[in-house]
């Protein structure tokens, strides 16, 4: 059984080398990602499971990966 520390450690490299599904493997199904911004900012909000991390990060750097 993995610790926080490693799955930690694997999200980062999975987000390094940009590989997403990876990233995404790792992510709780029930999760608190917010991204804090003012009211306007279309990225600002809440994210609760994978599927609307994975919409975020498309909307996000979707570009760049």
């Amino acid at each position: 059984m993995s610790t926080a520390l490693d799955i930690a450690k694997q999200a980062y490299e999975a987000f390094g080398r940009r590989d997403i599904p990876a990233f995404l493997k790792l992510v709780a199904d029930e999760v608190d990602w917010k991204d804090i911004g003012p009211a306007g900012w279309p990225q600002a909000g809440l994210r609760r499971n994978p599927a609307e991390v994975a919409a975020f990060l498309l909307t996000s750097i979707g570009s760049k990966i």
